[in-house]
């Protein structure tokens, strides 16, 4: 798998989590009591995807940090 196409599922997935965290926590200021283990765990999964997506650009950040 080429960089690019794992960089889109990266993004894809990082978009998906941050979606169902940001619905689920509306969802509890709402009210809705329920819905605090699916937003834990999705804020969990959007941080470790996020980690992933910089390490994927560490050359990237590297490079612009050390012009």
């Amino acid at each position: 798998m080429n960089k690019a196409k794992l960089l889109l599922i990266v993004n894809v997935s990082a978009f998906i989590a941050l979606l169902i965290s940001a619905a689920t926590g509306i969802m509890m200021w709402l009210g809705s009591r329920g819905m605090r283990d699916v937003h834990v765990y999705a804020s969990l999964i959007f941080v470790a995807i996020v980690l992933i997506h910089v390490l994927l650009h560490y050359s990237w950040i590297k490079n612009m940090i050390f012009r």
